[in-house]
């Protein structure tokens, strides 16, 4: 089993963009009432396991600017981690997209056929996300509650560590779910996304055109250019010339809510729809995206394509976190479920080099 190096380097804050010297930063335990107590280090009398059970809660204090905030125990374990930042409306539906792709990873049978492991990086985190998030959504049906605009920072959504069997380097993944509202507020609360190296950006099927429909105004999503305007100022900072014209960070554009588009006989999404759900099959990638990228800019959605024309590599999805509209806040039974909702997320790991996507085209073999 692979284990985390002895001696971390430093490691980014995600919240302040700190540098943390990891070996020498404070821990300590939340308590339930939310009161810390410092983490004592593991003694001799303990073996792992019970290091593991005594430090279920702990974090790191982060010693950067700001109020005080906090990043999970072995964060810096792992080296550079993959930072995912949901992107869009506080209306589209990115807070069930998530939810329905990490229900989706919790326990896959499939994950061990290729060799590969999730494990919580933070377990006092994953049992939160799984008490607010994972239980009522997929279990209940019910419908979350929107993310929340006032916080005194900006902190993971869900955590995650990715291992292989043959011997690879583990490597953590974090999630940020922010509200639509918080992006457009500046402040040194969105500084996470300085430190981003993945995104997904979430369309609402329901504001594109239908096929035949004239007069409605081009549509876009405001927090899109906000975002790619932050990173164009990053990396013009970190290179002057800049002469490569894309931000070299991966993306997936997703048209959420793709359900509702199949009700139009016209409409190509059935396409996708129509066949199953391929959440594992990437060959088809480049053909749906294709797809996707001539929907939106024939539907007065060209606003929405500008990441693809920034970021670079991007692929562009269809998926449905649910399926069906709720009503008296759950998600009737009969018509609930998840579709293509993992494949966005699979091929975001594929282009950052920690899935293959051979690996994956073999579960169809």
């Amino acid at each position: 089993m692979t284990r985390p190096g002895p001696v971390p380097p430093p490691a980014r804050c995600p919240n302040c963009l700190q540098n943390v010297v990891w070996a020498s930063t404070e821990a300590v335990i939340i308590n339930p009432d939310g009161s810390e107590q410092p983490l004592v280090p593991r003694t001799a009398q303990e073996d792992h396991t019970q290091f593991a059970a005594r430090s279920m809660r702990a974090v790191r204090v982060c010693p950067g600017p700001g109020d005080r905030h906090y990043v999970p125990y072995q964060y810096g374990d792992y080296g550079e981690p993959i930072i995912i930042g949901l992107i869009g409306e506080s209306t589209v539906g990115k807070t069930l997209l998530l939810t329905a792709m990490l229900g989706r990873l919790q326990n896959a049978p499939w994950l061990d056929s290729i060799g590969v492991q999730m494990r919580p990086l933070d377990a006092a985190l994953h049992q939160r996300f799984a008490a607010t998030h994972l239980e009522p959504f997929l279990k209940r049906r019910a419908v979350l509650d929107a993310t929340p605009l006032h916080q005194s920072s900006v902190e993971f959504t869900y955590a995650t560590t990715l291992h292989h069997r043959d011997g690879r380097p583990p490597v953590a993944i974090a999630f940020f779910d922010v509200s639509g509202d918080r992006l457009r507020d500046p402040g040194p609360h969105n500084a996470f996304l300085s430190a981003v190296n993945a995104l997904i950006f979430v369309v609402d099927s329901t504001t594109i055109r239908s096929a035949g429909e004239q007069g409605r105004a081009e549509t876009g999503d405001s927090t899109f250019e906000l975002v790619i305007d932050q990173l164009n100022r990053k990396y013009q900072y970190l290179d002057q010339q800049f002469p490569d014209p894309f931000i070299p960070i991966p993306a997936a554009i997703v048209v959420g809510k793709a359900d509702r588009l199949t009700y139009d006989r016209d409409e190509p999404t059935k396409r996708w729809f129509g066949v199953g759900d391929d959440d594992l099959e990437l060959s088809t990638i480049s053909e749906e995206s294709a797809d996707v990228y001539a929907f939106l800019a024939s539907r007065g959605g060209g606003a929405y394509l500008k990441p693809a024309l920034r970021l670079a590599p991007v692929t562009l999805h269809y998926a449905s976190a649910t399926n069906c509209q709720s009503a008296d806040g759950f998600f009737p039974s009969r018509s609930f479920r998840q579709r293509r909702v993992l494949k966005p997320l699979l091929s975001l790991l594929v282009m950052k080099g920690v899935l293959d996507a051979g690996q994956l085209g073999q579960l169809h073999g």
